[in-house]
């Protein structure tokens, strides 16, 4: 009988572990994944700053929401950062924003990104991103309104179903899309 309560209170609190949602420590591992694997930081700005021994909300930038902690921007803009995007930053549930623009980051766009449901800004421009555009962020990532991927090697296809909602005012009012598309060498832009 002992064996069967046991086992049943071992069952209720996977039930329960298993329940238990994103939590700040996610946000955190996210990022301390995304210092992982930058490979080279000029100005030592990731390795002397983000750092376990302080909140991750008080990391240079970051961005926290005041209420429970969780990041909501992550603008690492300009600091000359090389390496590549780990999927797991997509686990950052809360982000609104992402700013990696004019750095090195290189490697292909991580399909976890799709799991930025908030996210409204997203600007990669300047870097080596190759690869594919993920075809599912344009239904995945319903509060997108400003994507920056200029002077990168993506390649791919914007569907033209975004460009007829948008001229047909059927997206929300100044929600603006800015990439470029690649061609084999021949670069074509668009802007709307």
């Amino acid at each position: 009988m002992g064996s069967v309560v046991a086992f049943l209170l071992l069952i209720r609190c996977l039930i329960v572990c298993l329940a238990i949602p994103h939590t700040n420590l996610t946000d955190e591992l996210a990022l301390l994944s995304l210092k992982k694997h930058i490979t080279f930081d000029p100005g030592n700005i990731l390795a002397k700053n983000w750092s376990t021994a302080t909140s991750f909300c008080n990391w240079i930038g970051v961005s926290c929401s005041a209420g429970h902690q969780r990041v909501t921007s992550l603008n690492l803009s300009s600091m000359k950062l090389e390496g590549n995007l780990p999927p797991q930053v997509g686990n950052l549930s809360f982000l609104f924003s992402i700013n990696l623009s004019n750095n090195s980051f290189h490697g292909y766009l991580p399909h976890e990104l799709t799991h930025l449901h908030r996210l409204k800004y997203m600007n990669l421009a300047y870097n080596n991103f190759g690869g594919d555009i993920p075809s599912s962020w344009f239904t995945a990532l319903p509060q997108l309104q400003h994507l920056f991927l200029t002077n990168n090697s993506l390649r791919g296809y914007i569907p033209s179903s975004l460009f007829q909602r948008h001229c047909t005012g059927d997206t929300e009012p100044g929600r603006q899309y800015h990439w470029r598309k690649y061609f084999g060498g021949d670069q074509e832009s668009f802007l709307t």
